[in-house]
């Protein structure tokens, strides 16, 4: 009976980092997508509007596409929701390999 419960409190703290490195590859993925969006809105601070995504990502984290689209609309630009989420795979990915390097 010990070992089953040692194994229960070993697969939850597993499952616990592995929430914890979601979320910070997540959160780290959001500030590259904000990076690239500042880029083509032509933000005069990326890093503030980067910064204002992640908070966003953390607060509705499955409305980043949609935040994302919303703001290109607003300034004009046409950039399609297929493209956004393509864009948020390949930074996901990017952040998810840097994310295991540095550890």
């Amino acid at each position: 009976m010990r070992s089953i419960a040692q194994r229960a409190r070993a697969l939850e703290a597993k499952f616990a980092h592995d929430q914890e490195i979601l979320f910070k590859v997540e959160a780290q993925r959001n500030k590259l997508i904000g990076l690239w969006a500042a880029s083509l809105l032509n933000k005069e601070d990326p890093t503030a509007y980067a910064s204002t995504l992640c908070q966003f990502g953390v607060e509705k984290p499955d409305a980043i596409a949609s935040r994302l689209k919303q703001d290109f609309e607003s300034a004009g630009l046409s950039v399609s929701e297929e493209a956004i989420q393509s864009k948020m795979v390949t930074l996901l990915r990017q952040a998810h390999e840097a994310m295991h390097i540095s550890q």
